[in-house]
């Protein structure tokens, strides 16, 4: 995975705290496109958050940190990831 000089979404949002709206909107789209490639690939994150989101120089998100993540395989029942962040 290559390194993103903008950090994570987290510690970005708390920079730029004046983004506009359309912005955020664009931030958002990059996510769901991220996950929608895993998830073509059968590919579960299990710990998306915004720590796990990075910054490009662009200022375009890319979903990152998918070592906890899995090959869907029927239904899976495990549990692991960031507890807060867990589906209840």
């Amino acid at each position: 995975m290559p390194f993103y000089n903008n950090g994570d979404l987290e510690d970005y949002l708390k920079l730029h705290k004046d983004l506009s709206f359309s912005i955020r909107m664009q931030m958002f789209v990059d996510i769901l496109v991220g996950l929608k490639e895993l998830h073509t690939r059968l590919i579960i994150h299990r710990d998306l958050k915004l720590k796990n989101i990075f910054v490009d120089e662009r200022g375009r998100c890319v979903v990152g940190d998918i070592g906890i993540a899995a090959v869907m395989e029927g239904n899976k029942q495990s549990q692991v990831g960031t507890p807060m962040y867990q589906a209840p």
